[in-house]
């Protein structure tokens, strides 16, 4: 039962003035007052206020929270606990670039509609469509989590549709035949020149090569055991501050794991780059100068140099002086990899052995994504085309 009275406030000056009241005793273990300008207005606020405890059992938490707040209270308090370093390192990634000073981010929950949401997701179209679903599933997740803590009783993610990606993946890169025999020929340069031999000769993601250790090197049998990937995280605290941490862990499927067979020569190499390291069996097999652990920082910077020394994909660029100065911008270190797979193929290599010692599960990936047509085999593919046409 409501009760409802007028009440006599003072103001600093002396003055008065009369506001209505409303309490609702629905709630026994806490009354609900209310305060408007008419009877009338009370009525209204205590009508859905017992409306929504009747329909609840509940009453909503009395406090301002915006969304930034939430989701980064769901991440900490429901998250970071339950999944790996590098899947929440992705989830903190998209909150801090897309939630924590953004709009819709800085708005009171309580007064987030659907639209809004949505207007939301439309301006991002330039994120991957992988993004994008992680982003509504997280948005998702902090709705639910404000509605299990009494801060809001909808979740306006319903029937939220994601618009259709403009975000262009990067081109893959590949080698050429002249730039592989350019690269090779000034790998003997480089401090690392076996970690870029290995690469090379075997395909392996950057994150193996780094884990790789000398028991999982068997240069009697001519074959490397790929067992274990290292990766560069941020590990973050109950502040939200990151700080850099080397993980390294099984890959992440089955088919990761594999024996990958290497020619005689280059275990040869390898026996002698172990000696004269003195490496043990679990020792890393690359190391920094330092004899630590290599991290991907140190591999890029020195790739980075051996694509300039060997003069791979140069470009202009106008100096301060308006001369043109030519750089060069190489390939990335995971185009070594694909140029890997690349080499397999022109050489007559079945997709699914190229598949398998690359670490796919399934061939698709290695057709769609890691096997391409380079300039010379184009070429070749036109001269013997023509040879066929001349013989008709």
């Amino acid at each position: 039962m409501a009760t409802y009275f007028k009440r006599t406030y003072k103001r600093k000056d002396g003055t008065t003035y009369v506001r209505w009241v409303g309490e609702s005793n629905l709630d026994s273990y806490k009354p609900k007052t209310v305060y408007g300008k008419s009877k009338k207005e009370c009525e209204d606020k205590i009508r859905d206020y017992e409306s929504d405890f009747i329909k609840y059992g509940t009453r909503l938490v009395k406090k301002r929270i915006t969304l930034s707040d939430l989701m980064y209270d769901h991440l900490f308090t429901n998250t970071k606990a339950s999944v790996s370093l590098g899947t929440f390192e992705r989830y903190m990634s998209l909150y801090n670039t897309h939630i924590k000073d953004s709009a819709l981010g800085k708005r009171d929950i309580q007064k987030i509609l659907q639209r809004d949401v949505q207007q939301f997701f439309n301006s991002k179209t330039e994120l991957s469509s992988k993004s994008l679903s992680m982003l509504k599933y997280l948005l998702n997740q902090s709705f639910d989590h404000g509605i299990a803590n009494q801060f809001i009783r909808i979740n306006p993610m319903k029937k939220i549709t994601l618009p259709k990606s403009t975000y262009v993946e990067k081109e893959i890169e590949v080698l050429t035949h002249e730039e592989q025999k350019a690269f090779m020929g000034v790998v003997n340069e480089s401090f690392y020149k076996m970690l870029f031999t290995v690469a090379l000769h075997t395909g392996m993601r950057v994150g193996e090569i780094m884990a790789l250790k000398w028991h999982n090197v068997d240069l009697i049998d001519h074959m490397i055991h790929v067992k274990e990937s290292s990766r560069l995280v941020k590990e973050y605290d109950s502040e939200g501050n990151g700080e850099d941490k080397v993980i390294t862990k099984s890959p992440k499927t089955k088919a990761g794991i594999r024996d990958i067979p290497i020619h005689p020569s280059l275990s040869e190499e390898l026996t002698a780059y172990k000696a004269e390291h003195n490496g043990q069996d679990d020792d890393y097999v690359f190391k920094n100068s330092k004899g630590n652990q290599i991290k991907y920082d140190s591999i890029a910077k020195a790739h980075k140099l051996l694509c300039e020394k060997a003069k791979i994909r140069p470009y202009t660029e106008i100096g301060s002086n308006g001369e043109s100065i030519i750089k060069y911008k190489g390939i990335t270190f995971h185009g070594i990899r694909h140029s890997f797979a690349t080499r397999l193929i022109e050489q007559g290599v079945d997709v699914k052995t190229v598949s398998q010692l690359l670490g796919h599960t399934d061939v698709k990936i290695t057709l769609n994504r890691y096997v391409h047509s380079t300039d010379d085999t184009k070429k070749d593919a036109i001269h013997k085309l023509q040879k066929a046409l001349s013989a008709l």
